[in-house]
């Protein structure tokens, strides 16, 4: 007969965990189902959305464009309002949300996701990334603005 223990269970948890890695385990997914109003039967598909959604384009828009920045002349520019346009997309969840920032960190604000985004900086470059609702993350994208 063969003599498992908790111990022995526990080795073989730890060596699929560092074998397999964890984002090829199950996942858990927790549902509640009130049946207060009578009886019945509740029948749903699960979609587990791992896919980070996809950035596209990310454009400074408005203006004629001529209005440059001459060399060296950024540093002392004043800050103002850029329109960026910003084309991401989920093919599950959705995109949700967009970090706007001077510098790529995970601590700035996430705003709602809209395709034209309005954000105010200096000139100079300006990086963006994007949030599906199932809170997969894209990569940074950089765009210069002037």
């Amino acid at each position: 007969m063969l003599d498992i223990g908790f111990s022995e269970l526990l080795m073989v948890a730890l060596v699929a965990l560092l074998v397999i890695g964890p984002e090829r385990l199950p996942k858990v997914v927790y549902l509640r189902f009130d049946s207060s109003g009578g009886t019945g039967t509740l029948t749903d598909d699960i979609i587990l959305d791992e896919t980070p959604p996809t950035l596209g384009l990310v454009t400074e828009v408005g203006g004629d464009g001529s209005a440059r920045v001459p060399a060296g002349a950024s540093l002392k520019a004043k800050a103002s309002t850029h329109k960026i346009l910003i084309e991401a997309s989920d093919k599950t969840s959705g995109v949700g949300q967009v970090q706007i920032g001077t510098k790529k960190s995970a601590k700035l604000k996430w705003l709602k996701y809209k395709t034209l985004m309005k954000f105010r900086s200096k000139p100079g470059k300006i990086s963006v990334r994007v949030r599906d609702k199932a809170g997969n993350v894209s990569k940074w994208k950089s765009v210069k603005v002037h």
